[in-house]
């Protein structure tokens, strides 16, 4: 009886880390290694949380996306000029946006801005999941390191 209590409670730990780590990994690791977990558990329950979270908050925010466009833009507006501006505006943030928001969204940003960002302005983009996983990945086992040797 007394093993099966220690198994549900390693569970909900588990499950609490996976909890913090979908919405910010910052927090997640410490809270992981105050826990007890070892290095591989750590790293990868930050990165099985923090995929979930992308996730769900992406295909989540599309629907925010969609409520927040029929209430506020019901009539068409018509195009401004200065069109390359825009162009040029929209050609950077292409250009830059994916890589900086490669490297700073998981790590300072929290994972539903980042996948709210993602689904706002790179759902076209090829292969943007497969990226953010990727990048969600490699913070999770960097927070995962940094966190067991006690410097986050």
């Amino acid at each position: 009886m007394l093993s099966i209590l220690f198994l549900a409670n390693r569970y909900y730990e588990y499950l609490y880390v996976i909890a913090i780590s979908s919405i910010k990994f910052l927090f997640a690791g410490p809270a992981a290694v105050a826990s007890g977990f070892n290095y591989w558990e750590t790293s990868v329950s930050l990165a099985v949380g923090g995929i979930i979270g992308f996730f769900v908050f992406y295909f989540f925010s599309a629907e925010i996306i969609l409520v927040y466009t029929r209430i506020f833009f019901r009539r068409k507006r018509k195009p401004k000029s200065g069109w390359m501006k825009r162009y040029r505006r929209r050609l950077v943030l292409v250009r830059f946006g994916i890589p900086v928001l490669l490297i700073i969204g998981p790590s300072i940003l929290s994972i539903p801005l980042t996948a709210f960002i993602v689904r706002r302005w790179f759902r076209k983009t090829k292969y943007i999941i497969v990226y953010f996983c990727t990048s969600i990945i490699f913070w999770a086992f960097a927070f995962g390191t940094l966190a067991w040797f006690n410097i986050l």
